[in-house]
């Protein structure tokens, strides 16, 4: 029963947790072992872009697995129990669940974890408290990686600039910027996703791509 319940796609399987009390926790453990790396490798990429960044590449590595563990232990059985098949696709609703999980998980950190901001000029100043990890690619993480994203949001159209420090910098919804800016929500979900294509592939040519392939 098990290698039959296994081979079902991912929306068969939440249709079984939602409906199948006998193969609930089948099709949840399933679930859990399918989304685990795409759920940590998402968080990762918001710790990443939403200015997580005073941290060393194993941390934040260590902070993304952590926070995946939680995700899939006290919030992916409300995200699979509220997902509706007629308003849209699983794996869009997922990621979106997590994005959201780690703007809240951002929005109740201490400042000091966020070692760099960017200011309205386009300065940077780093906080008192700032996490100098002693590792060799601390030097690269701590101190210019901020940098190297300003510069690539710098070749930015003027609305994607917009969209991105609405974004990553103030953690506003889609659904915020979109009304903020004038735009539809499926232009700024557009935007966004092209936007950080952009960055990861600038970053990839400037070779600080390590937490990224």
């Amino acid at each position: 029963m098990y290698s039959t319940v296994a081979g079902h796609p991912s929306e068969k399987l939440v249709e079984l947790y939602q409906n199948d009390p006998a193969l609930r926790e089948k099709a949840y453990g399933i679930l859990c072992e399918r989304y685990d790396p795409i759920v940590f490798k998402r968080i990762r990429k918001h710790l990443f872009f939403k200015g997580y960044l005073g941290l060393s590449y194993v941390e934040v590595q260590e902070e993304a697995r952590g926070l995946t563990q939680e995700f899939l232990d006290k919030k992916f059985r409300k995200v699979l129990e509220k997902y509706d098949p007629q308003k849209g696709d699983l794996n869009k609703w997922i990621n979106e669940c997590v994005k959201n999980f780690v703007i809240s998980f951002l929005r109740g950190q201490p400042k000091q974890i966020e070692s760099f901001q960017i200011e309205e000029e386009g300065k940077i100043h780093s906080s008192k408290n700032a996490v100098e990890p002693d590792l060799p690619y601390t030097q690269i993480d701590n101190r210019d990686k901020q940098r190297i994203i300003s510069e690539i949001v710098k070749y930015l159209p003027a609305i994607d600039q917009k969209i991105f420090k609405l974004s990553y910098r103030k953690h506003k919804k889609q659904k915020e910027i979109a009304k903020a800016l004038g735009l539809s929500t499926s232009t700024v979900s557009r935007r966004l996703r092209k936007i950080e294509n952009y960055i990861i592939k600038e970053i990839k040519r400037r070779r600080l791509d390590e937490e990224l392939r």
